[in-house]
């Protein structure tokens, strides 16, 4: 069957920050080579290769993004999670490629290629079921993030056939104390052909992914104007344009309706929101840990979604087992640390605390994705020091050089000499080259 928005949206939220496409076209060009030798598992060495581990989603996605399929009751199948892997990836290309007045083929990228050799991938078919983490023993798999959060509207559509087809939205909104308004809107036309769908699965699929959007869209608009309304109505705000455009839709919400009609979040605590912040603010999991009180309303601001929603930290908000004052106003980079899969294992088994995962710089999860060193760093967790953190990139390469790896492996040197030879440019060029 396949998946529901609530999974593609779980999906999307899961690895979107292993998309990063460059925005000049020569570098773009090498970036499309680089991203569909991902979707083909031809990348053999993580070195200075950035879609490395969207590779490892990719290719095992039942490791890498866990509950999927807790996201509905929808049996769904990995190679259905891979193909929205590559649909998301498709619709980003799109997106930048659209400034240049290209298309995604002037690039040479060919969805249509990709999705064929994934289709031909062993276990293609088989159900999606996460994999365990390897994790202690209070990990519960039944602790999992939300996937919805109560609406004071809601909406039915119904298609109109004929020469003209058409979507006919109902919205009803629900306010108190019993006030339940209706109202059908103007119909929307549909440009695609109805008559063309042969197959009942296909026209399904259509109406759940096309027309269905469309309509809870339409029906999210209709249900702000009327909330607005009868705010204003009521006095509890002066009027309709003292919020911003894009925080009307927090009203839509059974929470922030209640909190702002009984001035627990005041209209002042509203000014600014921009679209991005608002999506943080209505997902299930910020919702919930403001229902919970285990958050208000100006730290939920501040709080990253993507820890929010991943599976291994929100368990640990759940048990107290973190802070979350302590993951306020993260940077880009210092959330990439924290979604390292490394990185939360090495948190789990308390060799680093959240303070010492702040001071992480990316190029040093390169060193901690290699399993040498990883296991290295397991067994020997006084190295990850400030001082180790400041190495920069090329004396990381230095230190993921397969001699260096041996030396160290075989003992023939310590890791405190390895650190002064990487330091050393002529050491280093000396011992590599059989000099020392």
């Amino acid at each position: 069957m396949p998946l529901t928005l609530n999974q593609q949206e779980y999906i999307q939220k899961a690895i979107d920050h292993l998309f990063e496409l460059p925005t000049d076209i020569k570098s773009l060009k090498l970036a499309v080579t680089k991203l569909q030798r991902a979707f083909k598992s031809e990348i053999k060495d993580e070195k200075d290769e950035p879609y490395f581990t969207l590779q490892q989603c990719i290719k095992k996605p039942e490791k890498y993004i866990h509950q999927v399929e807790n996201q509905s009751t929808n049996v769904i199948t990995v190679g259905e999670v891979k193909l929205h892997i590559l649909e998301i990836a498709n619709n980003k290309l799109k997106s930048v490629v659209k400034e240049f007045k290209l298309n995604a083929k002037n690039l040479s990228w060919d969805k249509e290629k990709i999705a064929a050799f994934l289709k031909k991938q062993p276990l293609f078919a088989k159900t999606f079921k996460s994999n365990k983490l390897n994790l202690d023993e209070w990990y519960n798999e039944d602790i999992a993030p939300p996937t919805e959060s109560k609406k004071i509207f809601s909406t039915t559509f119904s298609i109109k056939d004929g020469i003209e087809s058409s979507i006919i939205t109902t919205v009803t909104v629900n306010l108190p104390p019993n006030l339940n308004i209706t109202k059908t809107l103007e119909p929307i036309p549909l440009e695609d052909d109805l008559d063309s769908f042969s197959d009942d699965e296909d026209y399904e699929e259509y109406e759940r992914d096309e027309i269905m959007p469309i309509s809870v869209l339409a029906g999210r608009n209709a249900a702000e104007e009327i909330i607005m309304d009868y705010l204003v109505e009521q006095k509890i705000i002066p009027s309709k344009e003292i919020l911003d455009k894009s925080a009307h839709i927090l009203l839509t919400f059974s929470y922030y309706f209640f909190q702002i009609k009984n001035q627990k979040i005041l209209i002042s605590d509203l000014t600014g929101i921009n679209s991005i912040m608002v999506d943080k603010l209505i997902s299930p999991t910020m919702i919930e840990l403001l229902e919970s009180n285990q958050c208000d309303f100006k730290l939920a601001k501040q709080l990253p979604l993507e820890l929010l929603e991943n599976p291994f930290y929100y368990q640990h908000i759940k048990l107290n087992n973190i802070e979350l004052k302590e993951i306020t106003n993260l940077s880009n980079d210092q959330i990439k640390a924290f979604l390292s899969p490394n990185i939360q294992q090495l948190m789990n088994e308390k060799i680093l605390n959240i303070d010492k995962i702040k001071k992480i710089p990316p190029d040093f999860l390169t060193l901690l994705k290699d399993d040498f060193y990883f296991e290295f760093f397991k067994k020997n967790p006084s190295f990850l020091t400030e001082e180790l953190f400041s190495l920069n990139i090329e004396q990381i390469a230095k230190l993921l050089n397969d001699s260096m790896i041996n030396l160290l492996g075989k003992e023939i040197i310590t890791f405190e000499k390895a650190l002064f030879i990487v330091k050393n440019q002529i050491i280093h060029h000396l011992l590599i080259n059989g000099k020392l």
